[in-house]
């Protein structure tokens, strides 16, 4: 009798996990929108997607030293194990060069590339706000501006089971916001509001600079969360400190001048 529980009880575990690994593989399979756009080498457009570039940051975490920019392999420690990013060159094999906009929009607002879903080290928990023009933008600019690498990707080195993708899609849909355009908070001037679109988005400054819960979300992705957002948090042993004007390590005293210098060199 007790066998035959055993047995039952196995089974069930079993049917439990393959459910959870089909409604994820369909979950990551029905991610993202029907976003048809083709680029032209339009200078405009590639310009500001460069502009974008840089104001998200994306070279920090997808070019190193000794390597063709965006070709990734830096190595990020969280607590499930290292991670590795990857090439977004425009190199159809080891790149992104075969991503349609769809694909690449799919990726940046929703976290699922390839059929599966990321790892939340790639801050689509920010980018989800982005607007489809700024979108756009990027895209061309990736496209046609980027130089391709022929540059495979490193492998992760989480251990299994947590290397295992299928459980990131119910991550995914508890602590990533719905990728939705910006819509301004309320009282902010026009200043204010472009400020918060590129802080809480394509900055992604709450990425480091907001603590986390036991699941690794953020605790907070807007002012509008409360006093967690943007207080300081711990990433890799180092201390992101508070970027509030009420928070420890105060930005209240810093001049207009002082922070744009800052955030231009690292120094004021």
């Amino acid at each position: 009798m007790k066998g035959k529980v055993l047995l039952l009880l196995a089974g069930g575990a079993i049917t439990a996990l393959a459910a959870g690994m089909a409604i994820s593989y369909l979950g990551d399979k029905a991610a993202g929108e029907n976003a048809s756009f083709m680029p032209v080498r339009d200078a405009d457009l590639i310009d500001r997607g460069a502009y974008l570039a840089k104001l998200g940051d994306c070279a920090a975490c997808h070019s190193i030293p000794g390597r063709p920019a965006f070709s990734g392999g830096l190595k990020m420690g969280t607590p499930i194990g290292a991670i590795y990013s990857t090439n977004i060159t425009p190199d159809p094999t080891y790149g992104i060069g075969r991503f349609t906009f769809a694909d690449f929009d799919r990726a940046l607002r929703y976290g699922v590339a390839d059929g599966h879903s990321l790892y939340p080290a790639m801050p689509f928990t920010s980018y989800y706000n982005t607007k489809p023009e700024d979108m756009r933008a990027l895209y061309a600019y990736f496209r046609y501006a980027v130089a391709p690498a022929r540059i495979p990707n490193r492998a992760n080195g989480i251990p299994f089971p947590l290397s295992m993708r299928w459980p990131l899609t119910y991550w995914r849909w508890l602590f990533a916001s719905k990728p939705s355009p910006f819509t301004a908070p309320a009282g902010l001037d026009g200043a204010q509001a472009k400020g918060a679109y590129f802080v809480d988005g394509l900055g992604h400054c709450g990425e480091c600079h907001t603590p986390r819960n036991v699941f690794m979300q953020l605790k907070a992705v807007s002012r509008s969360d409360g006093e967690q957002y943007l207080s300081g948090a711990i990433i890799e042993s180092y201390f992101a400190p508070s970027l509030r004007i009420d928070g420890a390590g105060s930005l209240r005293d810093w001049s207009d001048d002082e922070l744009a210098q800052f955030l231009q060199t690292g120094a004021n």
